[in-house]
């Protein structure tokens, strides 16, 4: 389930656990100096890192969550220009997902620029983490 963990990100539709975690682990990231992450890590080349054999342990996973989130932000931020959205309205992703092609590197990771996008701001509420945690071990990590 840990390496699932990572891909969450990219799943099609609204992602609810993408919006209330990608802004804090993102911040979290910034806050490590840059040779602590892998800059060879696979899922800086678009590769499923979740079923990848280099992956890891607890940094890596994290690394591969917030490379997808990146990803997922950059696509939103598309997908609102093409449809006139302000950065504020939520985005349906569109099946298949988020594609894993997007180029992210360790600069973008890393940089303070905001994309304007503020999909990540949360009222810090937990009512959906019980609710998307109680729900998870059947095994369907589609959020």
């Amino acid at each position: 389930m840990m390496r699932k963990f990572s891909t969450v990100p990219l799943v099609e539709g609204r992602s609810l656990l993408s919006e209330q975690l990608c802004g804090d682990f993102t911040q979290e990231f910034r806050n490590y100096d840059r040779q602590v992450w892998n800059n060879k890590h696979p899922s800086l080349t678009g590769v499923d890192a979740s079923r990848s054999e280099d992956i890891d342990g607890f940094r890596d996973l994290i690394q591969g969550f917030v490379v997808n989130c990146k990803r997922r932000e950059i696509y939103e931020k598309e997908i609102r220009a093409e449809q006139g959205l302000g950065a504020d309205d939520p985005v349906t992703i569109p099946s298949p997902g988020v594609p894993r092609d997007i180029s992210v590197t360790l600069d973008d990771l890393l940089s303070t620029k905001e994309s304007g996008d503020n999909a990540h701001d949360t009222d810090g509420g937990d009512e959906f983490f019980d609710t998307y945690f109680d729900s998870a071990d059947d095994g369907d990590f589609k959020d």
